[in-house]
C-alpha cells in the first residue's frame, strides 16, 4: 500500500455523501484519508449485516462498488472545487479484476485510487482495496462523471 498516504481521516459524514449520489444501504465508504488530483485513499468499515456480505465476507460486487465510490468521491471533490454541480456519474468498464481474497465482515477496508488519464471527461483509475495493509482486490475502471448541464 502506499505508505505515503497517511490514514487520518479529513473528510466524513454529511460531509462525504454530499460527494457521491449513493445512501444507505449502498454507502460504501466512511471516511477519506487523501486526495489530490492523482489519487484519493477512502475508508469503509464493513457492518456485518450489510447487503454485500455473504457467509461473513465482503463480495466482489462490493469491492467493486467501492471503488467506484472512491472515484465518485474524487471526481466529487474536483467538481465541488470548481463550482460544478456534483450530479451522478456512472461506471462505464471494467477491466483487469483481480481478487487476492474477500475482507472479512466487521473489517476495516482502505481504497486507493490512482487516476491514470482522463479522457474526454471519462476518468480512467486503478483501484486497489486494502483489508490489514493486505491488497484484497484490484481493477482498472473508466467512470463516466455528470454532463457539466446536470
Amino acid at each position: 500500500m502506499d505508505n505515503l498516504i497517511k490514514r487520518k481521516i479529513i473528510l466524513d459524514g454529511q460531509e462525504l455523501l454530499d460527494l457521491i449520489p449513493h445512501r444507505d444501504p449502498f454507502v460504501l465508504v466512511d471516511k477519506l484519508f487523501y486526495h489530490d488530483p492523482e489519487k484519493t485513499k477512502a475508508g469503509f468499515s464493513v457492518p456485518n449485516d450489510h447487503y454485500f456480505v455473504d457467509d461473513g465476507f465482503f463480495t466482489e460486487f462490493g469491492l467493486i462498488e467501492n471503488i467506484a465510490q472512491t472515484t465518485g468521491v474524487h471526481v466529487g471533490l474536483y467538481r465541488r472545487d470548481k463550482g460544478i454541480d456534483i450530479g451522478i456519474g456512472f461506471i462505464g468498464s471494467i477491466s483487469n479484476f483481480i481478487l487476492n481474497f474477500r475482507p472479512k465482515a466487521d473489517a476495516e477496508i482502505e481504497t486507493i485510487i490512482y487516476v491514470l488519464n482522463v479522457v474526454m471527461g471519462v476518468v480512467n483509475v486503478k483501484g486497489q482495496v486494502y483489508q490489514d495493509d493486505k491488497l484484497c482486490a484490484e481493477c482498472e475502471m473508466k467512470v463516466f462523471p455528470p454532463s457539466q448541464n446536470n
